[in-house]
């Protein structure tokens, strides 16, 4: 059995796995750890769903910094939300053949128009992205583990370096 729950990347002032946002989402964090640039990672087994998808414009809010936010479906499949303070956004989904095998849709960006929109995204939050190539890579290839896509991704889009 996989991974079900929430990935959450962002940079707040505190730990991010004892923010209030993150507490409220129920679920046992699985992974809460610092990385370089101010980002913080964390993984929450069986989070509330609904909450999650509630949580990201809340915590750019609470933070004034940008975040990502991705619902991990049993390892499968990923759908990733990234929003700026600035309204900039994105989403996509990891292995979305995966999704489509659940009878999910949620990939609003055509897949080969979802890197172009992630660069987007990384350009109007003010992230240098580390690696232009691998955003594409991450999103177009197939995943065994589609958090660990979450974070090729959040890597490349230059969430740490």
């Amino acid at each position: 059995m996989g991974f079900w729950g929430s990935l959450v990347l962002a940079q707040p002032a505190t730990t991010l796995a004892e923010h209030p946002l993150i507490t409220a989402l129920g679920g046992d964090v699985d992974l809460s750890t610092g990385l370089p640039g101010g980002w913080q990672a964390v993984m929450i087994h069986a989070a509330d769903f609904d909450a999650t998808s509630l949580v990201l414009p809340r915590l750019v809010d609470a933070t004034a910094r940008p975040a990502m936010v991705a619902i991990v479906a049993d390892s499968d499949f990923a759908h990733v939300r990234a929003l700026a303070p600035d309204g900039s956004s994105w989403e996509g989904v990891i292995n979305p053949e995966c999704a489509a095998e659940y009878g999910v849709t949620v990939d609003s960006v055509p897949r080969s128009e979802a890197p172009e929109a992630a660069l987007g995204w990384a350009a109007g939050a003010g992230v240098t992205v580390s690696d232009p190539t691998g955003v594409g890579l991450a999103l177009k290839k197939a995943h065994t583990f589609a958090e660990e896509g979450v974070l090729e991704l959040a890597k490349a889009l230059g969430a740490w370096s």
